[in-house]
């Protein structure tokens, strides 16, 4: 292993292990006729990827110029990185215009039993969001739908 890296006891390789830490969120914009736009996009532990390959790394820069439009899902995609046993950690704001709409925290971590994946400072007086079942157990958070809407 060299890095000084333990295996999870099972005998599995830390180094894949830690990009099978991986969430996709995919933001379903059901506003009617005003792009959802993604901005402090802030990470922890892990790297942003295209959603495809997680070789393909992408900086937070990009995540934080994606604009979904109405009636179009937008992709956000994390994972740990190869030769790290961290997993993915990270933050993303979804805005509405100048308007936060709301935080989305996750947690995924390498070597721990429990996932996490919050909805945090939900401006409620306007908009819905709904988080739709998403991996609490160990292994990847994998996809979690999110849909938006406004009131």
């Amino acid at each position: 292993m060299g890095s000084g890296a333990s295996t999870q006891g099972n005998g599995e390789n830390p180094e894949i292990v830690a990009e099978a830490q991986w969430v996709v969120i995919r933001v379903k914009n059901k506003i009617r006729n005003q792009p959802i736009s993604v901005k402090n996009a802030k990470l922890k532990w892990g790297k942003f990827y295209d959603g495809n390959d997680q070789d393909n790394e992408v900086p937070a820069s990009d995540i934080n110029k994606l604009d979904i439009q109405p009636n179009k899902t937008g992709n956000i995609a994390a994972a740990g990185r190869a030769h790290a046993a961290s997993g993915t950690e990270g933050t993303i704001d979804l805005k509405d215009g100048d308007t936060k709409i709301c935080t989305l925290y996750w947690l995924c971590p390498w070597g721990e039993k429990t996932n996490d994946f919050q909805l945090r400072d939900l401006e409620e007086d306007d908009y819905g969001v709904t988080v739709k079942a998403w991996n609490r157990k160990n292994g990847a958070l994998g996809h979690v739908d999110v849909i938006v809407s406004k009131y």
